[in-house]
């Protein structure tokens, strides 16, 4: 007496008193079961689902002319601040690299943050040259340093010793006479 055949949950074989026929499975991907998963989700996803191959998935979606599925960036809810944001700052708000968001703002087109800065120096920088370079940056609240990079870069001659703040005329300078009146 032949033993009956396995039969396990997705085996559709028949078996007649002669012989056992085998007819190929039939997964509930090829009949359409997860056709509304195509292009929603990952091939991997929806073969890990279906328990088939991720190639029988990919082929299904082709033949459905259903387009692979795309993942949104975490970096799309932060799209309006590109360019008007360092990258820096939207690195740290969403959890990437500085890279990361400078790649996906150069890929949308969009120019990347020129920050206008003002620098303390522009309130004093008719001083420079009349008085000592670490007297402009005590008042600017700057380093001497960055009192003399600014002087050379505006071309303007150092101060002299010997004016102490009197012009052409012998005249105490307007901006001076403040600091010594007071």
């Amino acid at each position: 007496m032949a033993k009956p055949p396995k039969i396990g949950p997705l085996d559709y074989s028949l078996s007649s008193s002669s012989e056992v026929l085998s007819v190929p499975k039939k997964s509930l991907l090829s009949q359409g079961g997860f056709d509304a998963l195509l292009g929603k989700m990952s091939d991997p996803d929806v073969a890990a689902l279906a328990r088939v191959s991720v190639s029988a998935v990919q082929q299904r979606r082709a033949a459905l002319k259903i387009h692979a599925y795309v993942p949104i960036s975490r970096l799309a809810a932060f799209d309006q601040l590109l360019g008007a944001v360092p990258d820096q700052d939207i690195a740290n708000i969403a959890g990437v690299s500085k890279a990361a968001v400078t790649e996906r703002r150069t890929r949308l087109g969009i120019k990347s943050l020129k920050r206008s800065t003002v620098s303390p120096l522009d309130d004093y920088e008719h001083l420079l040259g009349k008085l000592p370079d670490r007297t402009v940056a005590a008042m600017a609240g700057v380093s001497a340093g960055a009192a003399l990079k600014r002087r050379r870069r505006e071309k303007i001659e150092p101060y002299t010793r010997g004016t102490h703040g009197y012009d052409e005329t012998g005249q105490l300078h307007y901006w001076l006479k403040s600091y010594v009146d007071t």
